[in-house]
C-alpha cells in the first residue's frame, strides 16, 4: 500500500490502516514489559518514517518521546489512532477520534461482542460512531495492522519484535491476532514474505474482505491468506474474492469451527457463531477462495496457488492430472480431490503415446502405475 501523498488532505481507507502519515497511540506506556508499549517500541525500530504521537496524560514522556495529554491537544490529526486502553476509556476515545475527523481506529480491547449485555451496549455506541461520522474501526479486539514494506508496525503482538521480519508478496487478514506471529515465524523458516498482516478482530466496522478489498490494487500484494473463525459479512468477503480473481491474486483461507469444540471456541473468542462447516465451505468454493484443512497447509498452499491461473467466484470443480510413483498413492490423491469437488482426468492419447516412447507401458486408464520403475529418476524424468 503505497503512503499518502504529503498534499493529500484526508487518505484512503488502505491507506489510513496501512501506510499512515502520522499515527496516535492512546494509552501508550512507559514501561517496556507492558503491551501498550510495544506499538511504539516496534514502530521506532522498525523505522517508520511517519509522524509517532505517544498519548498519556501522567507523563511528560514515553519511552523518551514527548508525550501529549490527549488527541485534542495534537497539531494535526493523525490518520490512524491506536487506542490501547481498557474497554469502557477505549469507547470515549474512539468519540473523540470522531470528533476530531481520525480516519481509522484500531481497538486492541476486548469484552465488546463478547462480554454480555455491558458489552453490547459499548458496541452500540461504536457502531453508532461509524454511522454518524467518517470514522472507520479496526476491532474490537484487534492486535493491529502491519505493512513490512512501509514499516507501519502498529501492533501489540510480541512476536514482531523480532528482527529481519519477511517481506514479500502475501496479505494476511486473520481473526486471531496471535496466529499473525505463529505466520509470521513459520514463513520466515520457509523464506516466505510478507506484505501485510491485519488482526481483523470483532468486525463491528471494518470488515476482513471489505479490508482485503482496500488492498487489491496494491501492487506489491500478489496472494491472500486468510484465518477465518466465522464468515461474518458474506457480501464483502465475496466482492473481494472476484476482485483478487479478477486481478489475478490467488485466496487461501483457513476456517475455524468444523467440531463442535472448535466451534465453541470460536464462537468464545470473538463473538461470532462459526455456523454449520458445510454451508462455510460451500461459500467459499462458490467464492473460489481456496480452503485448506490445517495450519501448516495455510502457510504452504499459497505459493503454490500462485503457479496457476486464478479461478472466478461461482466457477466449480477443476479437472487436474496427477503424477504418483505408486497406485496406492494415486488412489489416495483420487479420493482427496473427489471429496473437494476436484475431477482427475484420464490422460490424453497423445500423453499415452508419449509415455510408451519413454519407455513406459500404460494401460490407457486413469491410474497408470509405474511400480518400481517409477522410482528411478531417469524413467519417472521422462515420464513428467
Amino acid at each position: 500500500m503505497p503512503p499518502v501523498p504529503d498534499n493529500a488532505s484526508t487518505p484512503t481507507l488502505g491507506q489510513a490502516l496501512l501506510a499512515p502519515r502520522s499515527i496516535a497511540l492512546v494509552g501508550a506506556s512507559d514501561d517496556v514489559t507492558k503491551t501498550s508499549s510495544r506499538p511504539l517500541q516496534y514502530l521506532r525500530r522498525a523505522g517508520y518514517a511517519g509522524t509517532i504521537y505517544p498519548i498519556n496524560p501522567r507523563r511528560p514522556t514515553v519511552l523518551g518521546e514527548t508525550a501529549w495529554p490527549s488527541l485534542s491537544a495534537l497539531p494535526t490529526v493523525p490518520d490512524h489512532v491506536f487506542i490501547l486502553t481498557p474497554t469502557a476509556d477505549a469507547v470515549d476515545a474512539a468519540e473523540e477520534c470522531a470528533r476530531l475527523g481520525v480516519t481509522v481506529v484500531t481497538i486492541l480491547a476486548a469484552g465488546f461482542s463478547e462480554g454480555g449485555a455491558e458489552g453490547q451496549k459499548l458496541v452500540a455506541r461504536l457502531r453508532a460512531l461509524c454511522a454518524t461520522t467518517k470514522l472507520r474501526i479496526l476491532g474490537p479486539s484487534s492486535l493491529g495492522a502491519i505493512n513490512l514494506r512501509h514499516k507501519t508496525i502498529i501492533t501489540a503482538n510480541a512476536a514482531f519484535a523480532e528482527p529481519d521480519l519477511p517481506t514479500g508478496g502475501i496479505f494476511v487478514a486473520s481473526h486471531s491476532g496471535s496466529l499473525l506471529g505463529a505466520l509470521i515465524s513459520r514463513g520466515k523458516a520457509r523464506n516466505i514474505g510478507f506484505a501485510g498482516l491485519v488482526s481483523v478482530g470483532n468486525e463491528i466496522d471494518l470488515s476482513l474482505g471489505e479490508i482485503c478489498s482496500a488492498t487489491l490494487d496494491d501492487p506489491d500484494v500478489t496472494g491472500y491468506m486468510l484465518f477465518l473463525e466465522s464468515i461474518r459479512h458474506g457480501d464483502a468477503l465475496r466482492a473481494f474474492a472476484i476482485g483478487a480473481a479478477a486481478r489475478g491474486k490467488p485466496v487461501v483461507a483457513y476456517k475455524l469451527g468444523r467440531p463442535p469444540p472448535a466451534a465453541e471456541l470460536a464462537l468464545s473468542h470473538t463473538g461470532a457463531l462459526a455456523g454449520e462447516d458445510d454451508l462455510a465451505a460451500a461459500f467459499l468454493a462458490d467464492c473460489g477462495i481456496a480452503r485448506v484443512f490445517n495450519f501448516e497447509t495455510l502457510i504452504e498452499t499459497l505459493p503454490l496457488l500462485r503457479r496457476l491461473p486464478a479461478r472466478p467466484a461461482g466457477v466449480r470443480g477443476m479437472r487436474v492430472g496427477v503424477v504418483t510413483t505408486t497406485g496406492g498413492g494415486a488412489a489416495m490423491v483420487v479420493d482427496e480431490l473427489a471429496m473437494r469437488g476436484i475431477e482427475a482426468v484420464n490422460p490424453t492419447q497423445q500423453t499415452f503415446h508419449r509415455l510408451t516412447e519413454a519407455g513406459l507401458a500404460p494401460n490407457h486408464e486413469r491410474i497408470n502405475d509405474l511400480t518400481l520403475a517409477g522410482t528411478r529418476y531417469a524413467i519417472m524424468k521422462a515420464a513428467l
